[in-house]
């Protein structure tokens, strides 16, 4: 079982009719999302002209949005569930809290992480590279509800840094 995978079982026990990835990529997410619910609304943005592009010739007539994700062009509570996977890390901590503010804005339900979590300090220089934050603070200060961690082990996703500070996180809205 891949992440991927992980992530695809876990939305089978939700009820949703549409869902937005932030940080789509080349549609790597996506493509499973709607091969496995093929009948609910999907939507896909990233910042990254090149990577919207490739995503399209994969994904067809799902819609695919050039932007930001600090900046989602999408009216209040838009979309049942959205969702990243490995773009918090990318960034500093400001830029995360943002973009969870307005993924929390955009989605009626829940929010889902695929991203590296601890109780490491942000501080901590051993961890900075790949941004390990302590996402039950920072949900829970955000107003999340109900938040949940499925660990991603070794055999989901080996190397450094996801068999070590890998989950799959959740959050109620």
């Amino acid at each position: 079982m891949t992440h991927r995978q992980l992530f695809i079982n876990t939305l089978r026990k939700e009820k949703f009719k549409s869902i937005l990835d932030v940080g789509c990529g080349f549609g790597q997410d996506l493509v499973l999302i709607k091969k496995k619910f093929p009948k609910i609304r999907i939507v896909g943005i990233d910042a990254s002209p090149d990577r919207v592009r490739e995503a399209k010739e994969v994904l067809g007539d799902t819609k695919l949005i050039l932007g930001y994700a600090s900046e989602l062009p999408f009216k209040d509570k838009s979309f049942d569930i959205s969702f990243t996977d490995a773009v918090l890390m990318m960034g500093g901590y400001d830029r995360a809290i943002t973009i969870l503010k307005e993924m929390k804005r955009v989605s009626k339900n829940k929010i889902f992480l695929i991203e590296t979590h601890s109780g490491i300090g942000e501080n901590s220089e051993k961890f900075l590279e790949y941004n390990v934050r302590n996402y039950q603070v920072i949900l829970s200060e955000l107003g999340f509800k109900n938040i949940q961690f499925t660990k991603i082990t070794k055999e989901v996703w080996p190397g450094w840094p996801w068999e070590y500070y890998g989950f799959l996180i959740s959050a109620d809205i």
